[in-house]
């Protein structure tokens, strides 16, 4: 088995996500399960999450996103 992909975030990410995460505990286990499947699989090749490759983002800010709930 592959070592799993290192899943980096942001300073601004953290605070952005804290305040957004107050009161609201399964948006933090929704977040770990975030990094859990970026982890595994951050290219997508099992078809099982939504990830998607943005288009016109330079090499190093962010290439990818995921997508979760509504």
């Amino acid at each position: 088995m592959p070592a799993p992909f290192r899943v980096v975030t942001t300073s601004a990410f953290e605070r952005d996500f804290r305040k957004a995460a107050r009161g609201r505990a399964e948006l933090a286990t929704a977040l770990e399960e975030l990094i859990a499947a970026l982890q595994d699989d951050p290219h997508n090749r099992s078809q099982q999450h939504k990830i998607k490759k943005l288009v016109g983002v330079r090499p190093g800010e962010g290439q990818w996103r995921i997508r979760w709930g509504e």
